[in-house]
């Protein structure tokens, strides 16, 4: 991820609303619920899950064309996301927050987005 989206993301984010405040434009959630209802994420208090949620991939990678069996590369997702000029819609939210997840709240060593 390019480091000014990273440094935007982290200077636009307000801990006490819970929101990633877009000047301007308004704000988008980051709360529990908000992740739940655009990625389609369990909500319910139950324990994490740390094992492979195949459901859950299969959807992702059916809705963004991606090849089962493997992760897609972080830069595939960006580069998918600035093809979607003017859109705004559950993909485009679903498609930032892997990018988002993968690389700044959840980061990992691989160069792939993680299932």
């Amino acid at each position: 991820m390019p480091a000014d989206l990273s440094r935007w993301v982290m200077q636009s984010y307000d801990p006490d609303s819970e929101c990633i405040v877009v000047q301007g434009r308004g704000e988008i959630p980051v709360t529990a619920e908000s992740v739940h209802h655009t990625l389609g994420l369990r909500n319910s208090g139950e324990d994490v899950f740390y094992g492979w949620d195949s459901e859950a991939i299969s959807f992702i990678n059916s809705r963004y064309g991606f090849e089962n069996g493997s992760a897609p590369e972080i830069t595939t997702v960006y580069n998918m996301i600035g093809k979607m000029v003017r859109r705004a819609d559950d993909d485009f939210m679903r498609a930032w927050l892997i990018v988002v997840v993968s690389t700044f709240m959840c980061p990992t060593t691989s160069l792939h987005v993680s299932p």
